[in-house]
């Protein structure tokens, strides 16, 4: 069954931190514009070359962002989790989306009318710094990842992506492991690196031997602050 909720926009809005703040009115402004969506697990949001009209905020599930080369090989970007806001390339620019966007699980998601929500910012300085905060941070996060791909070995880009994906994906548990919430496939893992699923394996067995990395019933477990020694260790 897809999740659903019965809250009016305006409740769900504040479960998502940019909106955490906003003023009543503000929030009925920008519900004006949204409505909400399930989607079933594997469902299309949107395609690639899409006219973008429209920007989404992940209430809860998880969407995958992905291309798709000219050669046929499929790459994720990223994979939004609750709160999230994609695509953050989409304000103030004619033209259509530059990624695919589909469910990993069943999702709820609220969808905003683009147009009108620039609109919303124009006029209302205090949102458009907080939407501002939240792009920045985005662009400190794909610098990060920029770096990882130009300097880190397979090995490092592998450990970096784990790490970074727990502070969103995961939850502690007992013995300082850290149980993602969610089942994250190694072909999943391969294409937010770049590489192939084998390479993948191998990364996650040379690590599993390092007892840093295990699974339960399906679940990747990981030891964060011993991955984050390693990580260090290796690049020294």
């Amino acid at each position: 069954m897809v999740t659903t909720t019965s809250e009016p926009i305006t409740q769900v809005l504040k479960s998502i931190a940019l909106f955490q703040y906003f003023k009543d009115w503000e929030l009925e402004a920008v519900a004006n514009v949204s409505t909400l969506r399930a989607y079933k697990r594997n469902s299309q949001l949107f395609c690639q070359y899409e006219p973008m009209d429209h920007i989404y905020f992940v209430i809860n599930g998880r969407i995958r962002i992905y291309r798709i080369s000219k050669e046929g090989k499929e790459q994720t970007f990223y994979i939004a989790a609750d709160g999230d806001m994609f695509p953050h390339e989409g304000f103030f620019r004619q033209g259509s989306y530059t990624a695919n966007a589909a469910a990993e699980t069943e999702s709820l998601c609220l969808v905003t009318a683009l147009k009108p929500f620039e609109e919303i910012l124009i006029h209302n300085s205090d949102m458009t710094t907080k939407m501002f905060q939240l792009l920045t941070d985005k662009i400190i996060d794909l610098q990060t990842r920029l770096e990882e791909k130009s300097c880190y070995t397979l090995k490092r880009q592998v450990m970096a992506s784990l790490i970074r994906l727990s502070s969103t994906h995961s939850s502690a548990c007992e013995g300082g492991w850290n149980k993602f919430d969610t089942r994250l496939t190694n072909q999943e893992l391969a294409g937010m690196v770049g590489t192939t699923r084998e390479t993948v394996n191998r990364c996650l067995n040379e690590l599993k031997k390092h007892e840093v990395v295990t699974s339960n019933e399906g679940h990747l477990m990981i030891r964060t602050d011993r991955l984050r020694q390693m990580l260090h260790e290796a690049g020294n």
